[in-house]
C-alpha cells in the first residue's frame, strides 16, 4: 500500500485539530508530513492554493493513482482550489470535508466532484534511510568490528570507527 495512503486511512473516523486552522489542506499536509514527502516544493500548509504547485501535476481523474492528492474548485466558495483531498483507489478519496465533521471517504466520480475536479499532484516518496549492519567479535583478546561487511580492526577499549 502506498505510504501516503496507509498514513491517510489511520485517520479515518477521527476529528483532526492539531494545527490553527484544521483545515482540509493542512490535514493534508499533516499526511504529507508523515509519510515523509520532502521537496518537489512541497511545504507544510493550511491552504489548497499552496498544494497546487507542488509535486508533478496529474491532468484528470483518469491518471490518478493512489497517494495523489485532488484537488478542487467552488465546493464552499466560488474560487480556484478550493477543496483537496487524498486519492486512495477505486474512485475513492479520504479528506477532511468540513471543519465539524470527521476525516471520511468519498466517491470523486459522483456529480459532485467531478464537476468540481481542478487537477492531482504525485509526490514521489523517498526511500527509507539505509540500516547499517553491524557485527562485533571478541575472540581470544581480540575485538573485530564489521559493518556493512566491511571489517574495522579495533585497537584498544576505547577505539573509534569512522566509516
Amino acid at each position: 500500500m502506498n505510504k501516503i495512503v496507509e498514513e491517510a486511512l489511520k485517520w479515518e473516523g477521527k476529528e483532526f485539530h492539531p494545527g490553527v486552522s484544521a483545515q482540509c489542506a493542512e490535514w493534508v499536509s499533516t499526511i504529507l508530513d508523515a509519510a515523509g514527502v520532502k521537496g518537489q516544493d512541497y511545504k507544510h500548509t493550511a491552504w489548497c492554493p499552496d498544494l497546487a504547485t507542488a509535486g508533478e501535476y496529474v491532468r484528470t481523474m483518469s491518471e490518478l493513482q493512489p497517494g495523489d492528492i485532488v484537488l478542487f474548485d467552488n465546493t464552499y466558495m466560488v474560487a480556484t482550489f478550493t477543496h483537496v483531498g487524498i486519492y486512495i483507489g477505486d474512485g475513492d478519496m479520504i479528506h477532511r470535508n468540513t471543519m465539524e465533521a470527521p476525516v471520511q471517504k468519498a466517491y470523486i466520480k459522483s456529480d459532485y466532484w467531478m464537476e468540481k475536479f481542478n487537477q492531482g499532484r504525485r509526490f514521489t516518496l523517498e526511500p527509507p534511510a539505509k540500516k547499517n549492519l553491524l557485527k562485533i567479535f571478541y575472540h581470544n583478546g581480540k575485538c573485530k568490528v564489521i559493518v556493512n561487511g566491511t571489517e574495522f580492526p579495533v585497537k584498544g577499549i576505547d577505539a573509534q570507527i569512522e566509516y
